[in-house]
Parts: C-alpha cells; sequence; structure tokens
C-alpha cells in the first residue's frame, strides 16, 4: 500500500517514506512513556520491574527489553519499517 500526499496541480506527490520518523517522548507517569510522530500517538512504553514492554499505537505488543532506550529504538524501527515501499 502506499500513501500519496500532493495537490496534483501545485505540488509533486510524496509518500510518507519520504517523511522522517522522529518520534518525541513524554513520561506520562511513572513508568509509562508515551510516543509520538509528528503529533500522532504511535505507542507506548510500560515499565514491570526491570522490563519494558513496548506497543505500537494499536494496542499490539512489539515486545519486551531490558532498558528503555532499548524499547524506544524498537518503538522506532517498527515505525520505520512499518513505513517501508512493499516490494513491487
Amino acid at each position: 500500500m502506499s500513501i500519496l500526499l500532493h495537490h496534483p496541480k501545485t505540488s509533486p506527490a510524496l509518500s510518507v517514506a519520504d517523511f522522517p520518523t522522529v518520534l518525541t517522548w513524554a513520561a506520562a507517569d511513572e513508568g509509562f512513556w508515551v510516543a509520538d510522530n509528528g503529533g500522532a500517538f504511535v505507542g507506548t512504553i510500560v515499565q514491570h520491574g526491570r522490563r519494558f514492554f513496548v506497543r505500537n499505537g494499536f494496542g499490539e505488543y512489539l515486545g519486551d527489553y531490558h532498558a528503555l532506550t532499548a524499547a524506544q529504538t524498537a518503538l522506532d524501527t517498527h515505525i520505520e519499517n512499518s513505513h517501508a515501499e512493499p516490494p513491487c
């Protein structure tokens, strides 16, 4: 699936791949982080004990990690991969 954003008379077509993933993290509560990409909600991390559990913006479980930075990287990678153009 390809998403195109453009006005046919004034600009060339742009795909979601043209926009970099820049996640912004906010600590919503102790042990709970929320990520957005350009203002759009894209996922959460919840800490339980020493583990960090990652879910995407649809609530789908993406994995658990020993470090917050590893969990953040996992969500970033998931978002980047979901923006990749499908093979032809």
